[in-house]
């Protein structure tokens, strides 16, 4: 590479980290000042990690161009055509591409899916490029595998689900709304506590998502906020056949919106979904729970199986639990011991049968609790630091025990 003006680099590391950030990178895949030093190589610039005096292209310099793009797209945030975020551990990831939500770029590449006057050469070229416009590489086949369930759902789905799913995607697409009848924790006065009784509600549909190679619908009550995941086969949605859905009486409804202001801590609907892990709903709370280190790869295999995601944890040899207003958090007695212990577990998946384990995690109630009583000894090994989910488990084995009490 001929040699290159100050002003000239400074221009291609900041054309560089804009197409590898655009290119590779989202919420589940945050990028480094490495990786982009490394994607500099394919354009025949130089940069070596063991010889760093010669290189054209700089990880601090990579850095301030990162710096400098999150707080520009936060500063200008309502003309910039992307958002960059940081992680806690210094990556960097953007999300919110043209302002565009993954329901938006579901809806604009189904639309010209049913678009009779597109061939279908066409059409598929018109899908291609708007993936690749719109999302990253990962979240490009996240995409692909949804669009391939929704779009040719005849085989995978029976004649009533195929049913459904037509009518909640013409519910996005005409921003309808729809009544469902579904079993849902509600407070009861009387007994001043949660019960299961059945709920009906109006919905907006907010996106179709696959999850674990099903197709859930992600809906939104436009009396309340509240946000729901439903498995698509599991639906039920009330009304006649021939007309299932409804106008919604606020034209352009603000989804987001209604969100924020049903929502005490005031999060954007997209932040939320992907703080609370899937499958969700609104009643989401950080959560704190220990076990033995015996169980932690039955657990963590359990967890990742479930929400799609690695459980976050601490391995310890003692902690306590720290109590504020709303909350309850577990801390290690001796931090520099327990991230050795993590480390150790992490790299070679050895631990001290006697080690506990501490786990903070934001997640919604109703998830964590069905995926307690999923297995009959999470409820024995697991202790959980959360009065409200404590007593939706006692009152689960109450019930059981008054059920099954005359065998005993």
């Amino acid at each position: 590479m001929s040699k290159l003006t100050d002003t000239q680099i400074h221009r291609i590391e900041l054309l560089l980290t804009i197409s590898y950030l655009l290119k590779f990178s989202d919420a589940k895949h945050p990028v480094s000042q490495l990786d982009i030093c490394r994607y500099a190589t394919n354009f025949g610039f130089k940069f070596d990690e063991k010889n760093l005096s010669e290189n054209d292209i700089r990880r601090q310099r990579i850095k301030d161009v990162l710096v400098f793009l999150e707080e520009l797209s936060n500063r200008f945030s309502e003309n910039f055509p992307f958002k960059v975020s940081c992680t806690e551990k210094g990556k960097y990831y953007i999300e919110n591409r043209f302002n565009l939500s993954k329901g938006d770029i579901f809806n604009i590449i189904f639309s010209i899916e049913n678009n009779r006057f597109i061939k279908e050469e066409v059409s598929k070229d018109l899908k291609n490029r708007i993936l690749n416009l719109l999302s990253s590489k990962n979240e490009k086949i996240e995409f692909e595998k949804t669009l391939e369930l929704v779009m040719s759902p005849k085989d995978k789905y029976s004649t009533y689900t195929s049913s459904t799913l037509s009518i909640l995607m013409n519910a996005i697409k005409k921003e309808k709304i729809v009544q469902l009848k579904r079993l849902n924790y509600v407070y009861d006065e009387e007994k001043k506590d949660y019960v299961l009784k059945d709920v009906v509600k109006w919905y907006r549909v907010y996106t179709i998502k696959e999850y674990s190679g099903k197709l859930y619908a992600l809906l939104i009550a436009i009396a309340d906020g509240e946000i729901i995941l439903e498995d698509v086969r599991s639906i039920h949605i009330i009304g006649q056949k021939k007309w299932r859905f409804a106008e919604d009486l606020v034209k352009n409804r603000d989804l987001n919106k209604l969100f924020i202001e049903n929502n005490v801590n005031g999060k954007s609907l997209e932040t939320y979904i992907k703080e609370a892990k899937m499958p969700l709903n609104k009643n989401t709370r950080k959560i704190s729970f220990s076990f033995n280190g015996l169980y932690l790869r039955m657990i963590e295999t359990s967890f990742r199986d479930y929400f799609s995601e690695k459980l976050t944890f601490e391995v310890c040899d003692k902690f306590k639990v720290d109590k504020s207003e709303n909350e309850k958090k577990l801390v290690s007695l001796n931090s520099e011991l327990s991230e050795k212990m993590t480390e150790k577990y992490i790299e070679s998946k050895i631990i001290d049968e006697d080690a506990n384990v501490i786990a903070n995690i934001s997640v919604n109630v109703d998830s964590f609790s069905n995926r307690v009583l999923s297995n009959p000894i999470f409820p024995q090994i697991i202790t959980v630091y959360d009065d409200f989910v404590n007593r939706r488990l006692a009152h689960h084995f109450k019930e059981l025990s008054t059920k099954y009490e005359n065998y005993l």
